[in-house]
């Protein structure tokens, strides 16, 4: 019974662990004032495709 619990406990453990790292990386990742710059050019490039193709096929 203990190794089952034991099992649990390592695997709760690591799972806690990936989350962290996770955590971590993401606070690296949008700490880092260029890699944080492209992503925002990236998101309003798509944001204005999406917007020019709405605008356009509601033309009337």
């Amino acid at each position: 019974m203990s190794k089952m619990g034991n099992m649990k406990f390592l695997i709760a453990f690591a799972l806690l662990g990936i989350v962290f790292l996770s955590f971590l990386f993401g606070l690296w990742f949008y700490s880092n004032p260029q890699v944080r710059k492209a992503k925002i050019d990236e998101y309003k490039e798509k944001i204005l495709k999406k917007e020019r193709r709405f605008w356009y096929n509601n033309k009337e």
